[in-house]
């Protein structure tokens, strides 16, 4: 039976990527997949429970906390080349066809697995979302020219007259020139934007495929009313077993001037149990983001807070905001803090935890996303905008060099650059809302059309990774078999 490692050095649960490839590898295939990772959040039970897919978890390295950061660097370095060295020689069988890697984060991983992949006789396949160089150079505040990585759009050539020194900007540079080493080194190449693949063609000389994300079918397929009034009044539940009188509050229906179990601000059950959305409901946003440095999420909160005056000062065509943020990060905590402290009268803003079976039906309830991605390469692209394209919902977006391979101006969204321009497109959306505002459900036509909808993963997968996945062995035992 062939074989494929998948693997991912973080949270498989939040590789959705990753994990989509050991799904689609297990059926369209036939392989018998180890998805390898952290397994810190539950993965979706289509992934979990399939029978040809097992979770070899890998064992996190401690966070080496009151060490020197470089000393920390090459602690975890060592401790995960180790730990994933040991999975893939005795807890994955030795006749191993495919490894597949995503990148980033690049080191160790991409060594481990070309030296397993040499050992194994085993197709060697990077999976790039972006460049873990860059990631670095993001978190530690230096540019591209000023550690001499900018490729001239001239020459194709790299300028290394960088000015930057230390152990960072070292350690910074030998990563940019590791994951070019690995890259020429594999048997083949995703990626996820046509501007990464001519970077990297560029950079390094890696000839890339270009696999855009894409919604899986069985994620993201059509949500009813039913399902998103059930979400709703699940919310407001949750909320008053926590005592989160403020959401509670926000997601309540009335009636007569009580609580209606069966209303919530959005949408009402009446008797015979038919569901319908209220006229006077708010617009809802949604904003998937992973609280990093790729996303100033300042934009947006700088944006409601304008959108809550402008309707202060007089804006009766402007419905009220409802802001619902999902994700996990690094700033989460100090932006929530922030939120608390803005006492906004017009706007709600909430992160709930959703289950992971809610997470889409969150998504197709919003009327509009936003997307405060920036991406630290400038030719990566968000999958969370995949999945409102996939759930009929239309985006606003920051604006970066790649974003327009996915956002189009006035077809499936807009682009915006500062928080002005995304209040002024937040009021252009909302004016009228709901039911009288054009601008808004031409995008929302659009985004569902058969034109306008995006194909789903498992439409596009098998022709645009055929050449990746084929396997040297199995193409030798059929040619000999032929």
């Amino acid at each position: 039976m062939p074989t494929a490692a998948v693997i991912v050095i973080g949270d498989v649960g939040r590789s959705p990527r990753t994990a989509n490839h050991a799904l689609s590898l297990a059926q369209e295939k036939g392989y018998e997949v180890c998805l390898i990772g952290y397994q810190e959040t539950a993965l979706n039970e289509d992934i979990a429970n399939h029978p040809k897919i097992t979770l070899l978890p890998l064992w996190p390295p401690p966070p080496f906390s009151s060490l020197p950061e470089p000393v920390a660097l090459a602690l975890r370095f060592l401790w995960t080349f180790v730990t994933l060295l040991l999975t893939l020689l005795f807890r994955v069988g030795w006749s191993l066809n495919i490894i597949l890697v995503q990148n980033p984060p690049a080191l160790p991983a991409l060594i481990v697995a070309s030296m397993v992949s040499f050992l194994r006789s085993a197709r060697f396949v990077i999976d790039w979302h972006n460049y873990t160089w860059s990631m670095l150079g993001e978190r530690w505040k230096m540019g591209v020219e000023e550690l001499g990585l900018k490729v001239d759009e001239g020459s194709g050539e790299v300028r290394k007259e960088g000015r930057a020194r230390g152990v960072k900007a070292w350690y910074i540079r030998s990563t940019h020139w590791m994951e070019g080493w690995m890259g020429r080194a594999a048997d083949a190449s995703l990626c996820v934007s046509a501007a990464m693949a001519a970077d990297l063609k560029r950079r390094w000389a890696v000839e890339a495929t270009v696999f855009y994300d894409r919604p899986p079918g069985w994620k993201f397929g059509g949500v009813d009313l039913s399902k998103k009034h059930s979400l709703f009044l699940s919310l407001r539940e949750k909320a008053a077993q926590s005592g989160d009188m403020r959401m509670e509050e926000a997601l309540e229906g009335e009636k007569g001037g009580q609580r209606d179990n069966e209303e919530t601000l959005f949408s009402r059950k009446s008797s015979s149990g038919e569901v319908s959305l209220r006229e006077d409901r708010p617009l809802i946003l949604i904003s998937s983001t992973s609280w990093t440095a790729d996303e100033d999420f300042s934009i947006l909160l700088d944006a409601v807070v304008k959108y809550d005056k402008r309707m202060q000062s007089g804006g009766k065509d402007l419905p009220r905001l409802f802001l619902i943020i999902t994700g996990k990060g690094p700033e989460k905590a100090y932006y929530m803090a922030k939120i608390d402290q803005l006492h906004l009268s017009h706007v709600s803003i909430f992160s709930p935890w959703l289950e992971a079976a809610d997470y889409p039906t969150a998504v197709a309830a919003a009327d509009l996303g936003v997307c405060l991605h920036t991406s630290t390469s400038g030719v990566d692209l968000p999958m969370k905008v995949v999945d409102m394209f996939g759930c009929g919902v239309p985006v606003l977006a920051k604006r970066f060099p790649a974003i327009g391979e996915l956002v189009r101006e006035n077809e499936n969204g807009h682009l915006f650059d500062t928080s002005d321009d995304l209040v002024n497109l937040l009021i252009d959306m909302a004016r009228g809302h709901p039911g009288r505002n054009k601008k808004l459900h031409q995008l929302q036509t659009y985004v569902t059309s058969s034109e306008g909808r995006l194909k789903s993963w498992e439409e596009t997968w098998g022709e645009a990774t055929k050449e990746a996945f084929t396997d040297v062995k199995d193409e030798i035992f059929r040619r000999v078999v032929q």
